[in-house]
């Protein structure tokens, strides 16, 4: 019975090709849409590396970022485009669309990891997951998920909900100017990055059934609701005393909250965690957690730097820099937690704090000082690999520490904005924040908890029906409940 229940398995996972053949399609269709918004003759390509080359070239950069002043000259649609605005247009356009390409790299990054971590299954199987999600989860921002977030009408609570395609005219925030198609393609792959996140559990060897049915409408309805209460103009954003600038409290804490309520659940329902020992990984493996966690860096920096909305230079410099130095400080105590602990491997410490310093930044990348930057990357840097240390130690199922680094340097990230510079005079407070920080994640959480609850009982009495059938009896003293393997 064990031995057909794997074969089907591998062979639903075999079949996730066809989807995942879909997803590409559909992120085509999206890039193709997204480069109509460059109105010119110049290749994409083109235009993004001029954009990143100049940003480049601007670091070391002022902190913060001085804004400038000139949102009022969007045009209403792509053909009152003049040839001032032109130019800036198409390579806003262009520099978002490579920012997504990034965050969605970061996400193949994510899938490589667990690949690693994994050895109940085929190495490919997570990046297959991660292709049918992409299948699943496109279309649903193509439909509504993007109207949900920016809904232009908005209660407080309830945005006015309508279904359509993403226009080619203009969004009326950003001030380099993009289209809406742009706007959505970026958003989405923000959500697929989360996606992903809840699937790298499936490398503690959970059913990946479970994992999908808590990623997949996270990505589709938490997510965009959600955006919808801040960036859509929604009740959080009318109190006008909190910010949130690359998603660390929309994306980061609302992610990585529901992630250590799921760990804490999954533990109760396994009997350990299954993780490579430190010293006894494959030499495969290596790469794949090399390669993959380099990508997952560079996703997470281009989050921050597309957050922009912007190609403008001084400005994608600062959050360049910022990010980068998050990421140094916070890996640099990161290694300090491994060489006395040595609980996971150095690589995948280094990865843990690279990672926890871009995101602990991303709440006010734009508005930090030099000082506002080492604080809170220190902050990361002490309790982000002291989280992990923990909830390994006590056996807390997070193979890519997704709680930790996510969930706690999200937190630290969404309090830490209320410390930040703001050169516009914007007035964030700590209680802004804190509201911020109490009502992003409760969504994501009860769903996460229901799902795994439902997954872990219902496995706990198909196994019992199964012993009762075979002859066997329960005893009282059994173990808890444990979730299928993958």
């Amino acid at each position: 019975m064990e031995s057909s229940s794997h074969t089907i398995r591998h062979v639903l996972h075999y079949l996730l090709v066809i989807p995942g053949f879909l997803g590409l399609a559909l992120l085509l269709y999206f890039i193709t849409q997204s480069a109509r918004g460059t109105v010119g003759e110049r290749p994409v390509s083109k235009l993004a590396s001029e954009s990143w080359a100049e940003a480049v070239k601007r670091v070391p950069a002022d902190m913060p970022v001085v804004w400038p002043d000139d949102e009022g000259e969007l045009p209403e649609s792509l053909e009152d485009l003049n040839a001032d605005t032109r130019e800036r247009w198409g390579k806003t356009n262009a520099f978002i669309i490579s920012c997504s390409l990034l965050v969605l790299l970061g996400g193949v990054g994510i899938g490589l990891m667990t690949a690693a971590l994994t050895e109940a299954e085929p190495p490919g199987f997570p990046l297959l997951r991660f292709g049918a999600a992409i299948f699943l989860i496109l279309p649903a921002w193509l439909f509504w998920g993007f109207n949900l977030a920016y809904p232009g009408e908005h209660t407080g609570i309830f945005p006015k909900l309508y279904f359509g395609f993403p226009s080619m005219g203009p969004v009326d925030y950003g001030m380099g100017g993009m289209t809406a198609w742009t706007d959505c393609f970026f958003i989405a792959v923000y959500s697929l990055l989360g996606a992903g996140l809840f699937l790298s559990f499936s490398a503690a060897r959970v059913r990946a059934t479970a994992l999908m049915l808590i990623a997949i409408p996270f990505a589709t309805i938490s997510f965009p609701f959600l955006i919808s209460w801040k960036w859509g103009g929604g009740w959080i954003d009318m109190l006008n005393n909190n910010y949130d600038f690359a998603g660390s409290a929309l994306l980061h804490w609302h992610t990585g909250a529901a992630a250590l309520v799921a760990g804490g659940l999954l533990t109760l329902f396994k009997r350990k965690v299954v993780l490579p020992e430190p010293g006894k990984v494959s030499p495969l493996v290596f790469p794949f957690m090399v390669i993959g966690g380099l990508l997952y860096i560079v996703g997470l920096i281009g989050l921050n730097a597309g957050s922009t909305l912007d190609s403008a230079p001084d400005a994608v410099a600062v959050v360049l820099q910022v990010s980068t130095a998050g990421a140094l400080v916070s890996a640099i105590l990161s290694v300090v937690w491994w060489f006395f602990f040595r609980n996971r491997g150095l690589i995948e410490m280094v990865l843990i704090g690279l990672a926890g310093g871009v995101v602990v930044v991303s709440g006010a990348t734009d508005s930090l000082t030099w000082n506002g930057v080492f604080i809170l990357a220190s902050l990361a840097g002490l309790a982000v690999p002291g989280f992990v240390v923990v909830m390994d130690r006590i056996g807390w199922v997070d193979p890519l520490a997704v709680g930790p680094v996510h969930g706690v340097a999200g937190l630290i990230g969404t309090i830490g904005a209320s410390c930040a510079s703001f050169s516009d005079g914007m007035e964030v407070s700590l209680v802004g924040q804190m509201i911020l920080a109490a009502v992003v994640p409760v969504g994501a959480i009860f769903l996460t908890a229901a799902v795994i609850l439902l997954a872990g009982a219902a496995g706990y009495v198909f196994r019992g029906a199964k012993r009762s059938h075979s002859g066997e009896v329960s005893s009282e003293g059994a173990s808890p409940p444990m979730l299928p393997k993958a």
